[in-house]
């Protein structure tokens, strides 16, 4: 997914890295545009600046290039006008990868204007080899984030552990144990200034926090996904977008797509993956539903 400015006709388009994943020796040169988010015009497709995440040329200090991890640039973009200290407006593009870097770029330029790796990595400077790479361990960003007006970037992060291993010129990944699916672990819901990068608040979860946030009315939505063993639950909250402090939380008893909450008429709407055997919201089986919480009189 990307985002679009209708006053300049500017698609920004975060990419995936380049194949295959885990060897890059048949891969050395800069594989553009890989890893990069990308500003295109819509009316005539020109490509307007290319930044690069995980990739050559990064602005990143602490990685190596070329990507051997598949810490591509994911899961959307954001384009939020800002007012500086000085009085005077900037647009600013907000992307981040699945390593957890989050770089908040010129909207005109692509120019870095602020960067930061979420979370504690763990030997992300090694690579695949035949007998593994050992746990790496890095707080990727698996879901889309929200901007507000105040200059505020919510964002989620999850912490994941993987062991990385050469085939040829493939190569494959096996889970940290005590994990799920993609070796996810647990991780961090983050308020951000836009402006200057710096961390308002953060809150740790036990478990992967795999929710798209959603911010309206003073209240951030958002969620995390206990698990026991492979079997998966969702848990909604709500947090004050202020503090981070928790307003309420609800069990759905089904995990929670992604995506995340969407709100309605006055009513959250959250989509789920596969309702468990006791789901006592709804009947409707199959492989997902949408739970809808009515508005409260307060």
């Amino acid at each position: 997914g990307g985002s679009l400015d209708p006053e300049t006709g500017l698609m920004y388009i975060p990419l995936g890295s380049a194949s295959p994943n885990f060897n890059a020796s048949t891969r050395q040169t800069p594989n553009l545009y890989s890893n990069h988010m990308v500003a295109v015009n819509i009316t005539n497709g020109d490509m307007i600046w290319a930044t690069p995440f995980i990739a050559h040329d990064t602005v990143l200090k602490n990685v190596d290039v070329p990507d051997t991890h598949d810490w591509d640039t994911s899961w959307g973009s954001s384009i939020s006008e800002v007012t500086l200290e000085n009085g005077s407006q900037k647009k600013i593009i907000i992307g981040h990868d699945k390593m957890g870097n989050v770089i908040a770029m010129d909207a005109a330029a692509g120019n870095e204007i602020w960067w930061k790796t979420l979370g504690k990595p763990i030997n992300i400077d090694k690579i695949p080899a035949p007998n593994g790479s050992g746990l790496i361990w890095a707080y990727g960003v698996y879901n889309y984030h929200a901007v507000d007006k105040d200059n505020t970037l919510y964002i989620t992060a999850t912490n994941r552990g993987l062991n990385f291993f050469t085939d040829g010129i493939s190569g494959h990944k096996k889970a940290a144990s005590d994990t799920i699916e993609q070796g996810l672990k647990n991780g961090t819901i983050y308020a951000i200034d836009i402006v200057t990068g710096k961390i308002k608040w953060r809150l740790d979860t036990e478990f992967p926090p795999r929710v798209s946030p959603l911010v309206t009315d003073g209240i951030v939505f958002t969620g995390y996904l206990p698990y026991e063993g492979k079997s998966k639950s969702g848990i909604i909250l709500a947090l004050d977008k202020q503090t981070g402090n928790k307003l309420w939380e609800f069990n759905i008893n089904a995990p929670i797509a992604p995506v995340g909450p969407s709100i309605g008429n006055g009513m959250l709407f959250v989509p789920t993956g596969k309702l468990s055997s006791d789901q006592k919201l709804s009947e409707v089986s199959g492989e997902g539903s949408l739970i809808a919480f009515e508005p409260v009189d307060t």
